[in-house]
């Protein structure tokens, strides 16, 4: 039985148990274990570049408001300070506040926390169409139980139990709501050794921006390193002067929320970017 609580006035100080199978030694054994999002094909890729190119797509320089949901789910018995309702609200404001910068407004959504222990083990797996599905029919029913409202309202899990990985999230596609992936598996998915207020000790990623970079695949966006900028070096830690490219002017865009850089480095989206996002929520995701 699913022992789902809702957000209440809770005011314990946030802590980790220390069970917890993701280390920063995860990421540089394979820096694919930050972020295991993956994009459409390239044939869908070029399919919604020249949706957002025609000038018939709908766009519009207001502001976005979207509904943000928190989910996390802890081991049994964990006691309420492990993932604590006050922590899961400082990550919602942490996202709230960065995103406002770029007229993306979050509001809050459902904030719920379940502390049956069915949900912590989480694996990454993807079906022949490429999306990514849950790997027990348990973690399916968390999701179909959880997910509310549309596409345009972002849903983010947040895992405190034996996951090797840092974040996932689904990409916006143009077949969402058809024949697209079920509606209840849209949304993101992080450990939570990586959301603000980790009592991590390397000082790396526990500041709440490794949420706002998977949410940036939500919103459309790639890597700064992948795509047509697939020469360009992963970024770890806080990379000062480095220069992937020594041909082309400019150093690596270390500071972008989607690279790999640590928390302290990690500061901007650019206005490509900003543009992108809401180009690519206003024709794939609202109203959907």
């Amino acid at each position: 039985m699913m022992l789902l609580k809702y957000l209440t006035p809770a005011t314990a100080l946030f802590s980790y148990a220390s069970a917890s199978a993701f280390t920063l030694g995860n990421i540089e054994e394979d820096p694919a274990n930050f972020c295991q999002t993956r994009y459409p094909s390239e044939a869908r890729q070029n399919e919604i570049s020249a949706l957002l190119s025609n000038p018939n797509t709908r766009r519009s320089t207001e502001p976005i408001v979207v509904p943000l949901h928190i989910h996390a789910a802890v081991p049994a018995n964990s006691g309420p300070d492990v993932l604590s309702f006050d922590i899961l609200n400082r990550q919602w404001e942490v996202m709230r506040d960065i995103y406002a910068q770029y007229d993306i407004e979050f509001t809050r959504g459902n904030i719920t926390r379940d502390d049956s222990g069915d949900y912590t083990e989480f694996e990454m797996e993807y079906n022949d169409a490429g999306y990514f599905a849950g790997t027990t029919p348990e973690l399916e029913r968390f999701w179909r139980e959880t997910r509310t409202g549309g596409y345009d309202e972002l849903h983010l899990y947040i895992y405190h139990g034996s996951v090797a990985w840092g974040g996932v999230c689904s990409f916006p596609d143009i077949l969402q709501g058809v024949f697209g992936p079920p509606f209840w598996h849209d949304g993101c998915h992080m450990h939570s050794e990586l959301m603000v207020g980790s009592t991590r000790t390397d000082g790396y990623y526990e500041e709440g921006e490794v949420a706002v970079h998977e949410a940036g695949h939500w919103f459309g966006l790639l890597h700064v390193f992948q795509g047509p900028l697939s020469d360009v070096q992963v970024s770890r830690y806080c990379p000062v002067g480095q220069d992937s490219c020594p041909n082309h002017p400019g150093l690596d865009n270390y500071h972008n929320y989607m690279d790999y850089s640590s928390n302290e480095c990690m500061n901007e989206f650019t206005e490509g970017q900003k543009e992108r996002m809401h180009n690519v929520f206003n024709a794939l995701r609202r109203g959907w």
